[in-house]
């Protein structure tokens, strides 16, 4: 037996329903909401990460080489253009170290670019071997070669001035 009676438990009411739901549904939202805010700020540093790591790649000692490598590759045609018109006087040593009679040697050469004269002077132990020094060089690839002085040196061998005239197109 009772003695107070106990009220009846009473079911709550829709509104009181739809307030704790939407609570609820508040809380989880604002939860989510920091969630994304909390990921887009860490994306946001990755990405400033990643673009800091282009901007060295970019300019890293790979791509300065790639621009050295490109300069001198705008410049080769330049280049060979100057090379084309370049004269090379080693053609001449080239030259009379392989047609030297072997009786024969030369003490000094000079070279006139301008007016296309070589004088070289030299020794031989004989006459003969001088002449046949001429005769290799008037075969060879200049114009006019002239014995300008031929005297008798010491020991009894022939001293002598040679001047070659050529055209600079056998330098090229």
């Amino acid at each position: 037996m009772e003695i107070i009676p106990k009220p009846k438990r009473k079911l709550p009411s829709p509104e009181i329903f739809f307030l704790y739901f939407s609570i609820s549904i508040f809380l989880i939202l604002a939860l989510f909401f920091l969630r994304l805010w909390s990921l887009e700020k860490l994306k946001t540093k990755e990405l400033s990460q990643i673009e800091e790591k282009i901007s060295t790649l970019k300019s890293s000692p790979k791509s300065l080489e790639e621009e050295v490598v490109l300069k001198y590759y705008r410049k080769i045609p330049a280049f060979s253009n100057l090379i084309k018109d370049f004269f090379f006087p080693s053609k001449i040593f080239s030259y009379l170290e392989k047609n030297t009679h072997k009786k024969v040697y030369f003490k000094s050469a000079e070279i006139d670019f301008e007016n296309s004269k070589i004088f070289l002077s030299g020794q031989s132990p004989d006459f003969s071997s001088l002449a046949q020094q001429l005769e290799i060089l008037r075969k060879g690839p200049f114009s006019k070669v002239d014995l300008k002085e031929v005297s008798l040196g010491k020991e009894g061998k022939a001293e002598f001035k040679i001047e070659i005239n050529f055209e600079k197109g056998i330098l090229k």
